[in-house]
């Protein structure tokens, strides 16, 4: 047994939990999404849409590939598992844990490093129709190897609620790839393997970052206790795993696949036109994200604990407050899409923005399931999230394949769209049962109707005021800007009581110890 090991899991209010580490999550969000939307205003402008939606395909092809490298153990089971540990002070499963997951990290990375390298050929003639198919593969080999040798540490990470560690290095990562990128596109020899370059040095920084950090800060405590042989314990952490890596593979795919099938079946064009709306729908989630991020660790910790009562105040407060704002980005998106995508992107990507106005709905279904996958992960009923990530998988490919070779790339939006909303419904059934929600309808409905009066409004006047060409961005990005800005004011008028409340129940978290 260990102090040093408990000491990984310091006690803190919720309140605590929620407010430190929520400062460095939206720190780093704010000041690292213009750089990621930078990069990819700066490829949009500088390569093909074709070659856009190459780069944006891999990386998401990538990040299914690295699930797999540690079998869903170090993003479930570490995170499930450790805590107990900790709190326990117990070093040795502590880092029997860790051993378990870093020897199946090796292991897979290695397996799926050399199928992918012997496959490159095949996958540069079939999957990517373009010149430097076979090299840019080459280089996205290599930003793989790198994402996936830190996936034991990411897991120690979210463990231990470390969340300035990862921004952080995430932020730098981005800055290394902005400068890279403007450097290319300045120095004129921007091209799709250059820019896929600056992604492969920026994933071998953000590594060599976790890995020091780790050496520096947590190995001592981590690997302070002794390799323990329990078949038990090796069973329930691969089940559990295992179930993590299905589900996780699941989601993973249910959001990457259409993108996928969007690059054989409708072409690079379809897909480039996709990656840049998606990333547009993820302004919805960008002020929230940061938060739920780690609402899985943090519920682990309440259950070990035997916190339910805060589980529920927490329940209660991001049903209440999350969902009407998201309400409000998804109103103002669903007016101003277009615009939006032209400013950002181009008139060339005008049709990401039309997606956008059509499909925006469907984000608040993606708040509502993250919030609820993140519940049934933290107490424990993995099982009951896979089944719903599997099922909701398959029908995610079905919906795919009957509606692209017909719609396009708003078949694929209208496949993933669907796939949120019976992910949504399914999961809140389950978190349902296990705790009741308390709603506050009215809040809901007087937001509600105040954003449907005021989009009526906007949507009325849209046409007399932008103008969608490139000579227009910065005069329509001003006006979005006033608009946004005038929006948000009338809304924080309109719920004048409810800031009150809203620090009250803050208060309330301050004294949950």
């Amino acid at each position: 047994m260990s102090e040093k090991t408990k000491n990984l899991l310091p006690d803190q209010t919720l309140a605590s939990k929620l407010i430190s580490k929520g400062f460095w999550l939206y720190l780093f969000a704010i000041l690292g999404l213009p750089l990621g939307y930078f990069v990819r205003v700066i490829l949009s402008n500088d390569l093909t849409v074709s070659e856009v939606g190459i780069i944006y395909s891999l990386i998401g092809l990538m990040g299914i590939l690295s699930t797999l490298s540690t079998l869903g153990i170090s993003s479930g089971a570490m995170v499930y598992f450790l805590p107990k540990y900790i709190v326990d002070s117990n070093s040795d499963y502590v880092t029997t844990i860790y051993k378990i997951v870093r020897y199946i990290n090796i292991g897979m990375t290695a397996i799926i490093g050399l199928a992918f390298y012997f496959f490159i050929q095949y996958f540069g003639t079939t999957y990517i129709e373009h010149p430097e198919a076979t090299a840019i593969l080459y280089i996205f080999l290599g930003v793989f190897l790198f994402l996936n040798l830190r996936k034991p540490i990411e897991g120690i990470y979210k463990t231990v609620q470390n969340v300035f560690v990862p921004k952080f290095t995430e932020f730098l990562k981005q800055v290394l790839i902005s400068i890279l990128v403007i450097s290319f596109f300045l120095l004129g020899i921007g091209d799709l393997i250059n820019y896929g370059y600056a992604f492969l040095v920026g994933g071998i920084v953000s590594y060599l970052i976790y890995y020091l950090v780790f050496r520096y800060k947590y190995s001592s405590q981590i690997l302070a206790g002794k390799f323990i042989k329990d078949q038990e314990l090796f069973k329930k952490i691969i089940f559990f795993g295992m179930s993590a890596l299905i589900a996780s593979n699941a989601m993973l795919i249910i959001k990457n696949i259409d993108l996928q099938m969007l690059l054989v079946i409708g072409g690079a064009e379809s897909a480039g036109y996709y990656t840049n709306y998606m990333s547009l729908m993820a302004i919805v989630m960008f002020f929230l994200s940061p938060i739920l991020g780690i609402l899985f660790p943090i519920i682990s910790e309440l259950k070990s604990k035997g916190q339910m009562d805060k589980l529920e105040l927490l329940q209660d407060f991001l049903y209440k407050y999350f969902i009407v704002f998201a309400f409000s980005i998804i109103f103002l998106l669903g007016v101003f899409g277009e615009e939006i995508s032209v400013i950002l992107f181009g008139e060339e990507f005008l049709y990401s923005g039309t997606l956008l106005t059509y499909l925006v709905i469907f984000a608040v279904f993606k708040l509502i399931f993250t919030i609820n996958l993140a519940i049934l992960m933290g107490i424990g009923e993995a099982k009951k999230r896979t089944n719903i990530l599997v099922a909701v998988m398959i029908l995610n490919i079905i919906l795919n394949i009957l509606l692209i070779p017909t719609l396009g790339a708003l078949g694929a939006g209208i496949a993933t769209g669907v796939s949120w909303a019976v992910i949504a419904i399914t999961s809140f059934y389950f978190v349902y049962q296990h705790q009741k929600i308390n709603f506050d309808w009215f809040f809901y409905g007087k937001n509600l109707l105040f954003l449907l009066v005021v989009s009526t409004i906007y949507y009325l006047f849209t046409k007399d005021i932008f103008v969608l060409e490139n000579a227009y961005r910065w005069e329509n990005l001003l006006y979005i800007v006033l608009i946004g800005v005038f929006t948000y004011l009338l809304m924080l008028g309109l719920n004048f009581k409810e800031a009150k409340i809203f620090v009250k129940e803050l208060k309330r978290f301050r004294k949950s110890k």
